[in-house]
């Protein structure tokens, strides 16, 4: 079933991602940080409501300390105490001892990293799935700043994109963003540049995928109402687009699948976020739609 008329609502995509996720229950691993004092128990609040509402299974992996806080708030999760959770985490996912991972509260240049040599990889691409604060939900990349910052490096994000929403059903339309208006050419070089690249990765998008694309210029308010899937200009600017949207302008996050290792699931999430219950929906419902190729 493809999704409802746009602009696509967080609403209708969470219903459907809970309810993959309750088809075949999962077992799905978070990591537990505490860069700050919260982190623990905010994970454990999230394990709690996940394994009550049938969501997943939940294996809790961190230090002797962030277990001994995170179990004080969710005594219902199995645990995993190590000095070095980060390639413990990982480890799991590749000795196929958990269905899914979610970073949660772990050091994000840890987990890349670790990602990164048990996976022969080079470079990670993530797609967000992001939430406005009236509720908008659109997938959106590049959200790593060393992600997206160059035609074939969009491309690949942009296949991996695509291949989600078909799993989850959703209608590809893809909205290219740029640094200016498309009547500002020539006001500076910079911008020019980033027109420049919209109008060829527009063009490449629709021959290779052949997926109904734009260039929406800088009209990013506008995108999110008539398009699923929003790519940046660069992974910097991404970066910003999804603090400022997360962080400050009240909007929300489901998490950012590294695509690169389908149908592994792995789920990016920043440690600044309250809701780890849809990132956990995600990972459970992707691992129950598989396989993703």
């Amino acid at each position: 079933m493809l999704s409802p008329a746009l602009p696509l609502r967080a609403d209708w995509l969470r219903e459907k991602l809970f309810n993959e996720a309750s088809k075949r229950r999962v077992t799905v691993a978070i990591g537990v940080g505490i860069e700050r004092e919260s982190y623990p128990e905010k994970i454990g609040l999230e394990a709690c409501k996940a394994i009550e509402r049938g969501i997943a299974d939940i294996k809790l992996v961190g230090t002797k300390e962030a277990i001994e806080r995170a179990s004080r708030v969710c005594g219902k999760a199995e645990v995993v105490v190590t000095q070095y959770p980060e390639v413990e985490i990982i480890r799991m996912l590749v000795d196929n001892e958990v269905d899914a991972v979610v970073r949660g509260t772990l050091s994000a240049k840890k987990v890349i990293t670790e990602i990164k040599r048990a996976f022969m990889l080079e470079r990670l691409h993530r797609v967000a799935i992001l939430e406005t604060h009236d509720h908008i939900a659109f997938f959106f990349a590049p959200v790593g700043i060393d992600e997206g910052n160059d035609v074939e490096d969009k491309m690949k994000l942009i296949e991996g994109g695509i291949k989600l929403q078909e799993t989850l059903g959703i209608k590809t339309i893809i909205a290219i963003l740029s640094g200016g208006r498309l009547e500002d050419y020539g006001r500076s070089p910079l911008v020019d540049e980033t027109l420049n690249q919209a109008e060829a990765l527009t063009k490449k998008v629709k021959e290779r995928f052949q997926v109904e694309a734009y260039h929406q210029g800088i009209l990013i308010e506008d995108a999110v109402k008539k398009a699923t899937f929003i790519i940046a200009p660069n992974g910097m600017m991404g970066n910003m687009i999804f603090r400022v949207l997360t962080l400050i302008g009240g909007g929300g996050a489901f998490g950012a699948p590294v695509i690169d290792l389908l149908p592994k699931v792995f789920i990016d999430v920043s440690r600044a976020m309250e809701n780890y219950l849809d990132s956990i929906a995600l990972s459970a419902a992707l691992v129950n739609l598989a396989p993703l190729s």
